[in-house]
């Protein structure tokens, strides 16, 4: 009896530590508009990413695939690859992004807190729409903060935050491919 007992209990944990283990900590919601301006049909399709966990995570979008990185590489090419003379790493570092808007492939960056949403817009045409949702499951980021800093071996204070609930962006950035 008590070894049924222990063996029902320790099953009833395993599985409730393996469910918590697998609820994704962001969530990542695709919500479409369509308006007629004149005569035209013009879509908007709002990613809506929404925290569900008590860590802050960094959001950023890279210009490249990185779908398959691990976070270490994701870090590596979004702050050490080279864009024309600088990295964004060298930016930040030397403090030149603080007053800066940020730029969305090279230096945006945004953190979300726990249970917080921000709002990725897209202002185009039915095909660039689809697109858009193709293109945010190949090049978006998200690593905890704490995984960051210590990557980067740099404090809080070095990092030019978007401080808005939102952006919204017209389609023709995000042809890169």
């Amino acid at each position: 009896m008590r070894i049924s007992i222990s063996i029902m209990l320790g099953l009833f944990f395993g599985q409730s530590v393996v469910f918590c283990q697998t609820q994704p900590a962001l969530s990542i919601t695709f919500d479409e508009y369509k308006y007629f301006v004149g005569r035209r049909h013009v879509y908007v399709c709002e990613i809506i990413i929404e925290n569900k966990d008590d860590n802050i995570y960094v959001l950023w979008l890279d210009s490249i695939k990185v779908e398959k990185y691990s976070n270490k590489e994701k870090i590596n090419s979004y702050f050490f690859r080279r864009k024309a003379d600088f990295s964004f790493y060298d930016l930040m570092v030397e403090n030149l992004l603080k007053n800066a808007p940020p730029i969305l492939f090279g230096t945006f960056l945004k953190q979300i807190g726990n249970r917080e949403k921000f709002i990725i817009g897209v202002i185009g045409n039915k095909s660039i729409i689809n697109e858009c949702k193709r293109f945010i499951k190949k090049h978006f980021v998200a690593v905890e903060k704490e995984e960051l800093l210590h990557e980067l071996k740099l404090t809080d204070d070095f990092f030019p935050w978007f401080d808005r609930q939102c952006l919204y962006i017209k389609s023709k950035l995000l042809i890169l491919e």
